[in-house]
């Protein structure tokens, strides 16, 4: 048995405790519950025993468990393998499923199956999912379209006065923000260099990059990939301005669609369950997506841009990573990184450089005239202008008062990121690094 408690707003049935009830053996539980999260993300009010321990503690199990499979839900899925055939738990909730599908005649028992085992009770001519190659948000995602179709939950579409089924803008999903309305650093883009009678909080104003409007440039990219689903991805340097470019353009473009920034690759798989209508989702620095056992796939990317409504995925990456990730090993060699190398594979990747041409040199010396910090930025010598702007000069001169302290100071002769973060500055440490300085206090890029 499994569930997640949805703790959403009542169902069109309202004498149903649940919407869905989920019948399954501990073997497969990392799976299903993976279903179950994905069923809570889009407000289904779901069965999951691990949400519901303190609930269920002291009571008869025989008893409770006939009553919430066979009376307290909308419709229950059974999830049918080898173990789940031989339990004694879950043939106590399948049998309680199948005396009331059996007493109702209509669509109840919802069968899903990982492997081929035959299941007593279910009838051998009864239509299942197979789950093999499916993935628990993609089945998710099924489950909440036939609660739709049987009126079990609110659809996502209407149907106009011709009869024809339009869609219509779903509600706020959680966490998401309209573009026109997004924190451009929260999103990634570095702070600016400080300068007197500017307020810290504000950017520097925006200047063009040639790629922006070039016909395979970032707007047209994401002009493309709003129409049909798409993966736009910016590969550039540390602070060369891929995130600010990337920012400027969803703002431009889609400033009424909602905006979903995940913390990690499991947020991003919750997504698939039901894509929101006209949705960015944001992965800005893209190797803390793919790193990791449990990275992003090309099957949940695939997912999110073949949906009924398909969503505009941003990205941005290092060089080094992008070559590291789609470097085809040697004849004979291990592979390690072809999961990321799918990934990569479905993105239209913009190229951003960092050395500015005449062009954007002269719209920078027009800016120049209302932004001081852009005039502080082109006087500025031994740093790319974007570097300038996003404070490398005022981080190296940190490092170098760290690197010069007394030497009866206990911090005296420690390498800058170390005492960065011991003084509850792992931000700053974390921007050095990139900005190309070697562990030693040089610096190691222009």
């Amino acid at each position: 048995m499994t569930g997640a408690n949805g703790c959403a707003d009542p169902g069109i049935h309202p004498r149903w405790r649940w919407n869905v009830a989920l019948s399954f053996a501990g073997a497969q539980r990392d799976y299903v519950e993976q279903v179950a999260q994905a069923l809570k993300a889009q407000r289904v009010r779901c069965f999951y025993d691990a949400d519901e321990e303190i609930g269920l503690w002291g009571k008869y199990l025989a008893e409770e468990l006939q009553a919430i499979y066979g009376e307290q839900a909308a419709v229950v899925v059974v999830f049918v393998s080898a173990e789940y055939a031989v339990r004694d738990w879950t043939r106590l909730e399948r049998q309680a499923a199948l005396a009331r599908a059996v007493r109702e005649r209509r669509e109840y028992v919802l069968p899903a199956r990982f492997d081929d085992t035959p299941l007593p009770g279910l009838p051998p001519d009864m239509s299942y999912v197979d789950l093999r190659g499916r993935t628990p948000q993609q089945f998710a995602a099924m489950i909440v379209g036939k609660l739709a179709a049987l009126g079990i939950v609110a659809s996502t579409a209407r149907t106009d006065t011709g009869g024809h089924v339009r869609d219509v803008e779903a509600a706020r999903p959680a966490g998401a923000v309209r573009v026109g309305d997004a924190d451009p650093r929260r999103l990634g883009v570095h702070p600016a260099i400080s300068v007197p009678r500017v307020p810290d909080e504000v950017l520097p104003e925006y200047v063009p990059r040639d790629v922006d409007a070039a016909e395979f440039g970032v707007r047209a990219r994401v002009a493309a990939a709003a129409k049909r689903g798409g993966f736009v991805l910016l590969v550039g340097g540390s602070s060369v301005g891929k995130t600010r470019s990337a920012f400027e353009a969803v703002k431009a473009l889609l400033p009424d669609w909602w905006l979903m920034h995940p913390a990690g690759p499991g947020e991003v798989a919750v997504l698939t369950a039901a894509p929101t209508l006209r949705t960015v989702v944001w992965l800005d620095e893209l190797q803390r997506y793919l790193d990791g056992e449990h990275g992003l796939t090309g099957g949940v990317v695939r997912a999110l841009l073949e949906a009924e409504h398909p969503v505009v995925i941003v990205g941005t990456l290092w060089p080094d990573r992008y070559t590291a990730y789609t470097t085809m090993p040697a004849p004979g060699e291990a592979d390690p990184h072809a999961r990321e190398r799918e990934v990569l594979d479905l993105a239209a990747v913009v190229r951003i450089g960092p050395a500015f041409s005449a062009a954007e040199q002269g719209r920078v010396r027009a800016a120049a005239v209302r932004d001081p910090r852009l005039q502080v930025a082109l006087e500025s010598a031994g740093y790319g202008l974007t570097q300038t702007l996003a404070a490398a000069p005022q981080l190296v001169a940190r490092w170098e008062d760290a690197q010069t302290a007394d030497a009866g100071d206990e911090h005296a002769g420690e390498q800058l990121p170390g005492l960065l973060i011991k003084q509850g500055r792992g931000e700053e440490a974390e921007r050095l690094r990139r900005f190309g300085l070697n562990p030693d206090g040089s610096i190691a890029c222009a």
